[in-house]
C-alpha cells in the first residue's frame, strides 16, 4: 500500500487514484484466467484509507471541483459510489446519496457516474448491469451491481442458496453463468426487488460460487477482503448465517465431482441438462384434506442423459414423505400421483431413485424441487379439491387452504380456522378472504406471508395450455404460442411484459377491460 500523507484532499484523491488504478489492473489480469468481472467494491482500502476517501470526495464535491479535475481522479468516485451502492437499503438511492454528500444536489453530476462505471468497465473488466433493473435505472444499476451484494439482498441471497443446496452440481460450481440461470428459476417467489436483481444472471451466479467457496476457501470470482466482508454481513443475522453455512456444506461435499466432463477438459463436452417441470401440489378432501404431487415427466431426460434414463427405466423412485414409492419406468409416463403420509423434509430431495447412482440422484434434486415453506398456499376448486398456489397470493371473495410445517401458536389470520389433514408433521387451515379487506385484515394476510391480488387477473388464452393452476403458473407444449389475456378493475393505461430479462410494454386499448 502507498502511505498517505498528503496535506489537502485532491492530494488524497491524486493518490489513491494512482493505487486504485494498480490495483484494479492486477486485478482485472487475474479475473482473465476465469472470464469473470471485477467489482469496484473489491478495491482492496483498509479501512483507514476509505475514510480518507469518502472524506476526500465529500470535500470535492461539497466545493464544486470542475469536471477537468475529477476526469484525472475518477477512480476515488468510483469506489465512494459503489460503498454507497453496498450500504443501499432498495429505496430511494439518490436521497439517500444527496444526504450523504453534501452539495452533490448542487454540483452533482448523475450521468458524469455512469460515465466513471462505463470506463471502469472498459479499462478493468469491470461487471456490467444487465437485467430488468439495469433496463429502468440505468444509471443506479452501476454503483448497485458493483456493490456485488448490497446489505438489503444479503439475507435472501442466503435463503435462495439454502433452498438449492440439494440441487448443487460440481459443475454448477465450475459454471456460475449457468448456476445463475438455475438460481433465478427459483426466485420468483421471493421479493420483487431480490427478483430484479436475480435478473442479472451472470452477477447472481458469480456471486453465490464465491459465497458457496466457503469462508477459509479461496475463490477465484472475489477477493478474500470483500467476501469475508459480506459473509461477516450476513453472520450479523443468526438466521442468514445457518442458511448459508448449509449451503456452503452441501457445495464442499459436491465440489470435484464433476458432470459429464468439465469445462476446459480435452475431448469431452458440457451438455446442459433438458428441462423438466416440478411436482404440482395438491389436495383432495376424503373426509379430511390428502395432500398429494403430481411428478413430472422425466422422458425429457432421455434426449440428454441417456445414463439418466436408464436408471429411470430400471429403479425405483421415492418421493420425500411420500406414502408408496414409485414403481420403475413410471417417472417417464406423466400423471403419476403420490399421497404424502408425511409432510416433505426441506433437507433432502423431493425426488431420489432408490438405486440411482449420486451424479443421477442430484441432476434430479436439481429437476424436481417442490416450493418452499413453511406455509403453502392451495385455491379451492370447487368442494373437493385445492391447487396450489405458488405465488402465495390470495383474491378477495376466493376460499383457500393453508398448510404451515413450522408449527406455530396462534392461527395464520384470525379469520380462519383449523381442519384436518391427514399427513404428519404439519396443520391446516381453512379461510375465506373477505369480498372487501380493511387496512388490517391486508396486513394479517402480510403477516403471514401472503401476498393480496385484487385488481388483475391473468389467464391463458387461444390454444389450450397443457397445466394451468388458476393462478399464477401455466405451461404449454414446447413449440406453441404462449397467450395470455389480462383483466384490470383499474384503467391502465399500459402493461409492462418481462420475458427472459427482457422488458417489453404493451399500450392497453381504450375502453378495453382485457389486453391480449
Amino acid at each position: 500500500m502507498i502511505e498517505l500523507a498528503p496535506t489537502s484532499a485532491l492530494d488524497v484523491l491524486s493518490q489513491l487514484h494512482v493505487q486504485l488504478d494498480s490495483h484494479f489492473r492486477d486485478l482485472h489480469q487475474e479475473r482473465r484466467a476465469v472470464a469473470a468481472p471485477v467489482f469496484a467494491l473489491e478495491h482492496g482500502l483498509s479501512d483507514d484509507e476509505l475514510d480518507r476517501l469518502r472524506t476526500s470526495v465529500r470535500f470535492a464535491v461539497a466545493r464544486g471541483f470542475g469536471s477537468h479535475y475529477w476526469l484525472r481522479t475518477w477512480l476515488p468516485f468510483v469506489v465512494y459510489a459503489a460503498e454507497a451502492g453496498y450500504d443501499y437499503l432498495g429505496s430511494d438511492f439518490w436521497p439517500s446519496f444527496e444526504k450523504t454528500t453534501p452539495g452533490w444536489a448542487t454540483y452533482g453530476n448523475r450521468g458524469r457516474i455512469r460515465g466513471w462505471f462505463t470506463n471502469f468497465s472498459t479499462e478493468y473488466g469491470g461487471a456490467v448491469p444487465e437485467g430488468a433493473f439495469a433496463e429502468y435505472f440505468t444509471i443506479i444499476a452501476w454503483p448497485i451491481t458493483h456493490a456485488v451484494l448490497p446489505v438489503y439482498l444479503q439475507r435472501s441471497l442466503a435463503q435462495l442458496l439454502y433452498d438449492f443446496r440439494t440441487g448443487l452440481t460440481a459443475r454448477l460450481l465450475e459454471q456460475p453463468d449457468e448456476l445463475g440461470r438455475h438460481l433465478a428459476t427459483r426466485a420468483w417467489n421471493y421479493t420483487e426487488r431480490f427478483r430484479i436483481f436475480c435478473t442479472n444472471t451472470s452477477l447472481l451466479g458469480h456471486v453465490a460460487v464465491a459465497l458457496l467457496s466457503g469462508e477459509n476457501e479461496p475463490t477465484p470470482y472475489l477477493t478474500a477482503p470483500t467476501l469475508s466482508r459480506i459473509v461477516e454481513g450476513l453472520s450479523e443475522e443468526q438466521q442468514a448465517r445457518r442458511w448459508l453455512t448449509s449451503a456452503q456444506a452441501s457445495a464442499s461435499r459436491v465440489r470435484g465431482f464433476r458432470s459429464f466432463g468439465s469445462p476446459g477438459t480435452a475431448g469431452t463436452s458440457v451438455k446442459r441438462l433438458p428441462r423438466a417441470t416440478d411436482p404440482r401440489l395438491f389436495l383432495r378432501h376424503e373426509g379430511m384434506w390428502n395432500a398429494y404431487a403430481e411428478l413430472p415427466n422425466l422422458a425429457v431426460l432421455a434426449t440428454g442423459l441417456p445414463e439418466v434414463y436408464s436408471q429411470l427405466r430400471a429403479s425405483r423412485a421415492s418421493v420425500n414423505g411420500g406414502a408408496r414409492s414409485i414403481m420403475p419406468s413410471a417417472l417417464l409416463y406423466p400423471g403419476q400421483e403420490v399421497c404424502f403420509a408425511q409432510w416433505p423434509r426441506p433437507d433432502r430431495p423431493f425426488l431420489q431413485l432408490d438405486r440411482g447412482d449420486e451424479e443421477t440422484n442430484r441432476i434430479l434434486s436439481t429437476r424436481c424441487i417442490m416450493t418452499k415453506g413453511p406455509r403453502w398456499l392451495f385455491r379451492r376448486q370447487g368442494p373437493g379439491l385445492a391447487i396450489e398456489v405458488k405465488g402465495k397470493f390470495v383474491r378477495p371473495g376466493h376460499r383457500y387452504v393453508l398448510i404451515e410445517a413450522d408449527v406455530r401458536d396462534g392461527l395464520p389470520v384470525p379469520w380462519c380456522t383449523e381442519t384436518a389433514i391427514g399427513v404428519q408433521g404439519v396443520k391446516a387451515y381453512e379461510f375465506t378472504v373477505p369480498s372487501r379487506l380493511s387496512e388490517r385484515e391486508e396486513g394479517d394476510l402480510v403477516a403471514a406471508d401472503l401476498a393480496v391480488v385484487s385488481h388483475v387477473a391473468i389467464r391463458p388464452v387461444g390454444i389450450v395450455a397443457s397445466a394451468w393452476d388458476g393462478e399464477g403458473e401455466v405451461e404449454w407444449l414446447a413449440g406453441e404460442p404462449a397467450m395470455l389475456g389480462i383483466r384490470s378493475d383499474l384503467v391502465p393505461r399500459r402493461a409492462g411484459i418481462v420475458a427472459d430479462g427482457a422488458v417489453d410494454f404493451l399500450e392497453w386499448t381504450p375502453g378495453e377491460p382485457e389486453l391480449l
